[in-house]
């Protein structure tokens, strides 16, 4: 129900309201927009979190269905209040051939191999390369090997810091056990650092055997495969009312058991 205002001041203030309940649902819808596409696990403050709901003791259980190589470069700072896609980004299996998708926003170079947002010093911060050289690696959970065909896919990113200890682990699940990613239910956990803020890490738990279950994963794999360098949501950039912030120190959202 809206109160009928008779004063001036009143009707300025409405419409004034009415603007900001507009842009933010509208802010909501665009980070929404790319959810058909693939769900991702944040790690945002160094903390695992799917759906918007934080993971209980920021543990992962979950079978490694497909990985991906990923270039990642974004022209403006990072804005807690204003999702954005990278303005430029590519996926591959081999460096050397990786190129920008073809819906990257701006391209800044026909090959990554030769790009200069790809060479070390470009970073704003660090030594490092403006552009990050990052895996996503798409996850099924453990709760989901009975549901194989249709269990969801959620999506890791990996920052350039944990990039190392995942080639590691992939060796070991290739090269010692002799058995691809997704015949193992891994552990993945994150945990802060003093150098790099967080740093996640891998632990095989167990081996699958079944011969029907293998079978399955075979084949959600190849499809995962197939689809997992699916690009980003162009989001518009919105002019959102801020108004006052509450001084009132955040409470701290409980945390519940989700599949990841």
């Amino acid at each position: 129900m809206r109160i009928k205002k008779t004063d001036e001041s009143g009707q300025q203030a409405l419409v004034k309201f009415d603007a900001e309940l507009a842009a933010r649902a509208a802010l909501s819808a665009q980070m929404e927009a790319g959810v058909s596409l693939g769900q991702f696990i944040s790690t945002r403050n160094g903390h695992f979190s799917y759906q918007g709901a934080p993971i209980k003791d920021d543990r992962l259980e979950v079978v490694v269905m497909a990985s991906i190589l990923e270039n990642k470069f974004y022209d403006r700072d990072f804005d807690p209040d204003q999702p954005s896609s990278p303005a430029c980004y590519a996926f591959g299996t081999d460096n050397a051939t990786m190129c920008p998708h073809a819906a990257a926003p701006t391209p800044q170079c026909e090959t990554c191999f030769a790009c200069k947002q790809n060479q070390f010093g470009t970073s704003i911060r660090g030594r490092g390369k403006a552009c990050k050289n990052i895996r996503r690696i798409a996850l099924l959970s453990k709760d989901d090997l009975k549901n194989i065909t249709e269990g969801p896919i959620a999506y890791l990113p990996l920052p350039v810091t944990s990039v190392r200890g995942w080639a590691a682990y992939v060796m070991q699940i290739t090269q010692v056990l002799k058995c691809p990613l997704w015949a193992v239910v891994t552990e993945i956990t994150i945990a802060p650092d003093l150098k790099t803020q967080y740093c996640i890490s891998f632990r095989a738990l167990s081996s699958i055997t079944d011969r029907t279950m293998l079978t399955a994963l075979l084949a959600r794999s190849n499809q995962v495969e197939e689809g997992i360098g699916f690009p980003y949501p162009v989001y518009q950039q919105l002019s959102v009312p801020t108004g006052k912030r509450s001084k009132e120190k955040e409470q701290p959202q409980p945390q519940r058991k989700t599949k990841f």
